[in-house]
């Protein structure tokens, strides 16, 4: 199931399900960050206090919202200091860090992934968007508001959950992606130096071109000749920035993308596992069952058990929103069995609590 993390975040220490590599370009010290979401959802949530997050970068934008203290939050050309109810957009591919302040601080963070909104907005993953509160709250003061409420909103589906949820969910990032629009944006290729680090951008094409090319027999080989490098010097590359080698990114992506596919289509598993690029049915089970530790078919069937009853003649949808399935019985790709062993807990009552601030009785009072 897909929870809400809270924890506190100290320097270096990571969540099992964010994998995150340091390495050293221009004299500059930055990771990168996979993130990664359960039930193929295009979202990830963490509630967290932070002491440090290194400089890193990740395709999913960002959402981080200041529930209680202040932060230092700062990219390769400026550093700004977040108060209480202060958010900033972190773009696809941005490299940022985030500091603590001399005061407790209590964050949001919210993950998203673009690729969600292309079906409606073409080019949207081109776009480097201009959204923040502290630089905007004046003239866009009600869009900032909305926001806040919105992003409200998105975590009271995730923490109650219930029929219809993904729906709602879906709704709120759409509705989202509509106020986000109202502030500046840009295209990509204007903003330079973006892409200044020749390794930054050379990662940026190689996870790109695997995203595109899931179904085809992608080899290193191959990857190596286009970017005109030796085997052995992108093999060290990859591991070293991604801190997996090329084969273990590569499964894991095709299994992420094979969830999306079981959980919202009807198509069998061979042909799942064709449309992903394992080689057989046979070797998609096993990775799979190798990630998560249970086969493809059991996956489906707790997701369908949670979600929809099923008859011979029909299929209803269900509400489940009492049941609790354990992440290490329901797991997203990336295992959060060291969850309690990186993190502490942080006071998600307090989030919760500011958070809903921003909701009317009439938000609250719906369904």
């Amino acid at each position: 199931m897909t929870r809400i993390l809270t924890c506190s975040y100290n320097g270096r220490k990571r969540l099992a399900e964010r994998r995150t590599e340091k390495r050293r370009g221009n004299n500059i010290d930055y990771n990168y960050e996979i993130v990664r979401s359960s039930d193929a959802l295009p979202v990830n949530v963490r509630i967290y206090s932070v002491n440090e997050i290194e400089l890193h970068w990740h395709k999913f934008i960002e959402l981080i919202m200041v529930l209680e203290g202040s932060i230092s939050i700062s990219n390769s050309s400026s550093s700004t200091t977040l108060k209480q109810g202060d958010f900033i957009l972190i773009n696809s591919n941005e490299i940022h860090k985030t500091t603590k302040t001399d005061e407790h601080n209590l964050l949001l963070a919210v993950h998203i992934n673009l690729d969600f909104y292309t079906s409606i907005h073409f080019g949207i993953t081109n776009v480097y968007f201009d959204c923040n509160s502290y630089a905007h709250g004046e003239e866009l003061a009600e869009n900032c508001n909305t926001i806040r409420k919105l992003l409200a909103r998105l975590i009271r589906e995730l923490n109650r959950q219930g029929l219809g949820y993904r729906s709602r969910l879906g709704s709120c990032l759409f509705l989202l992606m509509g106020e986000i629009l109202y502030f500046p944006f840009y295209k990509m290729a204007d903003i330079k130096d973006k892409n200044s680090d020749a390794d930054l951008a050379r990662l940026q094409r190689i996870i790109e071109y695997i995203s595109q090319n899931l179904q085809q027999r992608l080899t290193l080989k191959e990857i190596a000749q286009s970017e005109h490098l030796s085997y052995y010097y992108l093999s060290h590359f990859i591991q070293d920035k991604l801190g997996i080698s090329f084969q273990k990114y590569l499964t894991q992506v095709r299994l992420d993308k094979a969830i999306e596919l079981m959980l919202f289509s009807d198509k069998s598993m061979s042909v799942i596992a064709e449309e992903v690029g394992f080689a057989s049915a046979t070797a998609f089970n096993k990775n799979f069952k190798k990630e998560l530790g249970i086969s493809p078919n059991e996956y489906r069937t707790l997701f369908f058990k949670r979600y929809i009853k099923y008859k011979p003649d029909k299929l209803e949808l269900t509400n489940n929103s009492n049941t609790r399935v354990d992440n290490n019985v329901f797991p997203s790709a990336a295992s959060a069995a060291a969850l309690s062993q990186t993190y502490q807990d942080v006071n998600q009552q307090t989030a919760l609590r500011y958070l809903f601030s921003y909701l009317t009785e009439e938000d609250t009072a719906s369904k």
